[in-house]
């Protein structure tokens, strides 16, 4: 058989013949998204997904409706990415034959797939019969030509992007699911099965396909998208494994997107999820460096499995009984109970923990159980029911161990007691993985320990002031106090006046000593219910360390609530109902110059760094030319050292620490004391500096009372009084900017009904009688002791009462900050007068 791409060729195929010789088509962009690093096909409006339908522009005339609406509509595949590749219909077996198909093969009508080499060339052909073929009981969906040497496909559109390491590379199983990536800007390529990124050579080795070549990995970012359900199948956890295996031998930097299951508990791939109505973001948000764990194997399932009739029963007695079997295969405890929601342990890369979902848990219980349904001709075998995995993982009390959480070094408990055997302990809750530790003890001088953390780990990074070495020993120390901590600890927030300063590098090595890996990096998002369900996501995993990496602000409200509780209550990523999880992780931050929302301000522990130089980055002449490495090599003697302080502290009757900070008592009382007795000083001495230079906030709001008192004195006035002034002053624009005027003007509105009675340099904010409208109105307050300070009210102003409404002709301003149409006094003052109108 010749070269597929020279096959005489039925209808239908010569626009496919054109549009592989054709050059590269005007709707691919050579602009790159910056943000994403995503080829543009078509720019969408902002927000919106990229799909096709059958009615926007009509099929090509080369595909039957049914397939049409197969693309476009079940796919979200572009009409121009559907026409470049040349999809068609096929509707006689003779043309199918043509192309070197077999008999049994040739089922038609089929839709007929090219798949194209990272060269541009056809290197074969897939069809989709639309009555496929039975083979061993199983529909065949798609048919390759038999003897067909593998290839990897990409769209021809886009294959000149394979060459550039800067573009994420997308790797998913399945045409439709590529091209409906290249639909929505990805550099994408499909495999024709999870074992097809490598073939047989002549001598019947497996190797990795030579397609490979044409595609530049040093560095790249790689995203594995296969269907929902890879996390229940051995085989394709293994070809995960290899390929990613593989990649990383090449520089790649993988990354895996688990898919959500569907409706029902069953396969989503990337096309249906994107469909769905969601975007690149959206999957973004569901990429992990970590790769799932298989579900146990045949023959690691323990003893005799149980039988669950699943049919003519109750819904309760097959939970009741499902519910045993896991409890039974549980030995040693891998399925826990984490708040409200039931996780399993994962051990790749690191300890975490995985929520269970129907498809993972029906996976799981389908190894330990056999299900079975009971007919008049005896038993046959069952896949376990979608309802009863549903109502176990809604159990209010499932018959899982508590996991409180996860510890990657020894732990003291509150009795003072060190923690030190390896799995899970059952009277705490907690799961320690020391496994890479060697000989940890409490036991090394304390002159020593402090020589070896406050020299050799942290004596190169340009602290400010001893506040700050204080705090970064505090963060090191933390995790392994954090349970005798009973209630929330501060962030920890690493900033400095420039990039390059080392704060980066000081937080992967505080998490290097103690998670053994850098932290886990949670983004900071503008929309506060994303970051709401960031902070659920993180938490459910137990991760005992959590760092926002390089920001600019925080006030985020739903960190600042984190903060302060013991237990969090939130949504998941893509779910709506709420979850509780324990809330034991320390938070840190790093960032240039942040700014802090006065709310953030009283939960943040600064730790300073200033190298006093324009370029730090070119420092030389360190103790250790990569401190990264010497951390990894010197992990188990640094952790020794942590615990002989703590121990130093603990031999010395635990005496608590004298400094405090308001919502942290024991946080300050447990560093503080340990601090102290071992001869670190500097605890919370900077709280001044924070609260006079971090708080932008509060000095923004200093700056609009001034404002505002100068314009209207005591008057009674409203957000849309107010919003005139800050927009004139460019006041408040982290509040209002960027939204329209009743956007600013409610949004200026629930900040002043927050900061009522709050005093912001000479002046309260106070609340005044509501406007004739119901709106709320304000009026700022001089306290008593400042009245000689401020400057008189002029004397057209002090003729009537601030909060008198007058008649109709009277001028007003309203809202529920004001807004509203209605009309709400002021005095008759010409300026205001002119101002409103």
């Amino acid at each position: 058989m010749g070269t597929p791409g020279q096959q005489s060729t039925p209808r239908g195929f010569e626009r496919q013949e054109r549009n592989n010789r054709m050059k590269r088509p005007e709707h691919v962009t050579s602009n790159t998204d910056e943000t994403q690093g995503h080829r543009k096909m078509i720019e969408p409006e902002s927000g919106s997904s990229v799909t096709s339908s059958p009615n926007d522009s009509g099929k090509p005339e080369a595909l039957a409706q049914h397939h049409w609406n197969m693309l476009a509509s079940e796919s979200g595949i572009q009409r121009e990415v559907i026409e470049f590749r040349g999809y068609c219909t096929v509707e006689k077996k003779s043309h199918v034959k043509k192309l070197g198909f077999k008999d049994t093969q040739c089922n038609v009508p089929t839709l007929l797939i090219p798949i194209y080499n990272v060269h541009g060339n056809i290197a074969l052909y897939q069809t989709r019969p639309d009555n496929p073929r039975i083979k061993a009981g199983k529909p065949i969906k798609y048919e390759t030509l038999a003897g067909s040497v593998m290839a990897l496909d990409c769209h021809p559109s886009i294959r000149h992007q394979l060459l550039n390491p800067n573009i994420p590379l997308w790797i998913t199983e399945g045409i439709k699911k590529g091209d409906s990536l290249v639909t929505h800007g990805c550099c994408a390529i499909a495999l024709l099965g999870v074992w097809n990124w490598r073939g047989t050579n002549e001598q019947g080795g497996k190797t990795a396909l030579p397609d490979w070549e044409s595609i530049a990995l040093n560095g790249r970012l790689v995203y594995l998208a296969f269907d929902s359900d890879v996390m229940v199948k051995q085989g394709v956890y293994q070809a995960l494994a290899r390929l990613s295996g593989f990649l990383a031998l090449r520089g790649a930097r993988v990354q895996y997107i688990y898919l959500p299951g569907g409706e029902t508990g069953g396969k989503l791939g990337v096309d249906d999820y994107l469909v769905q109505g969601h975007t690149v973001a959206d999957l973004l948000a569901l990429a992990t460096e970590k790769l799932q764990e298989p579900l146990p194997t045949e023959e690691q399932a323990k003893g005799d499995r149980p039988t669950i009739q699943v049919n003519r029963r109750f819904l309760r007695e097959i939970v009741d009984d499902a519910l045993d079997a896991l409890q039974k295969a549980n030995d040693p405890p891998t399925i826990f109970r984490r708040g409200s929601t039931i996780v399993r342990m994962q051990t790749h890369p690191v300890l975490a923990a995985e929520t269970l979902t129907i498809v993972t848990l029906k996976g799981w219980l389908d190894r330990i159980a056999d299900c079975m349904v009971l007919t008049e001709k005896g038993e046959t075998p069952a896949r376990p029911p979608s309802d009863v995995v549903a109502d176990i993982l809604a159990h209010i009390n499932p018959p899982f161990p508590v996991l409180n959480g996860i510890s990657l070094v020894p732990l003291f408990v509150p009795d003072g007691r060190l923690l030190t055997r390896e799995g899970y302990d059952p009277e705490y809750g907690l799961f320690l993985g020391l496994r890479e530790l060697e000989n940890v003890r409490g036991t090394m001088p304390v002159d020593q320990a402090r020589q070896l953390i406050l020299e050799e780990l942290l004596g190169d990074f340009p602290f400010v002031d001893d506040a700050s070495k204080a705090h970064i020993i505090a963060l090191l120390l933390l995790p392994f106090v954090r349970q005798m901590i009973q209630g929330p600890t501060p962030l920890h927030l690493l900033h400095a006046p420039t990039r390059g300063t080392g704060k980066g590098l000081a937080a992967d090595v505080t998490a290097l000593v103690t998670l053994g890996v850098p932290a886990p990096v949670m983004a900071l998002t503008g929309q506060e219910d994303e970051t709401e369900k960031r902070i659920t996501a993180m938490l459910l995993s137990g991760t005992s360390l959590i760092l926002l990496d390089n920001v600019t602000a925080i006030r985020s409200p739903s960190l600042a609530a984190v903060l302060t509780a013991s237990e969090w209550h939130g949504r998941r990523l893509g779910q709506s109902e709420m979850v509780r999880a324990p809330n034991n992780a320390v938070w840190m931050a790093t960032g240039n110059n942040v700014e802090l929302s006065d709310e953030l301000a009283r939960r943040v522990v600064t730790i300073r760094l200033d190298s006093k130089m324009e370029q730090p980055e070119h420092r030389t002449r360190f103790r250790h030319p990569n401190l990264v490495v010497w951390v990894k090599e010197h992990r188990s003697k640094l952790v020794c050292a942590c615990l002989s302080l703590i121990q130093t502290w603990i031999d010395a009757g635990r005496p608590p620490g004298v400094a405090t900070l308001g919502r942290f008592e024991q946080w300050t009382q447990v560093l503080g004391g340990i601090l102290q007795v071992c001869g670190v000083s500097g605890f919370l001495d900077d709280r001044q500096w924070v609260h006079t230079e971090a708080d932008q906030d509060t000095r923004a709001w200093k700056a609009f009372c001034d404002a505002w008192y100068e314009r209207y004195g005591e008057l009674v006035v409203t957000a849309k009084d107010l919003f005139v002034v800050a927009k004139e002053r460019s006041l408040l624009l982290t509040l209002w900017g960027g939204r329209s005027t009743i956007a600013a003007q409610q949004r200026l509105g629930h900040a002043l009904a927050d900061r009522r009675d709050r005093l912001f340099g000479r002046f309260y904010i106070r609340s005044a009688e509501r406007a004739s409208s119901g709106n709320n109105a304000y009026r700022l307050e001089v306290p008593q002791t400042d009245l000689d300070k401020t400057p008189k009210t002029p004397e057209s102003q002090t003729n009537s009462s601030p909060t008198a409404t007058q008649s109709a002709n009277g001028i007003g301003v309203s809202g529920v900050s004001g807004v509203s149409g209605q009309r709400h006094l002021y005095l008759n003052n010409p300026e205001v007068i002119d101002l409103v109108n």
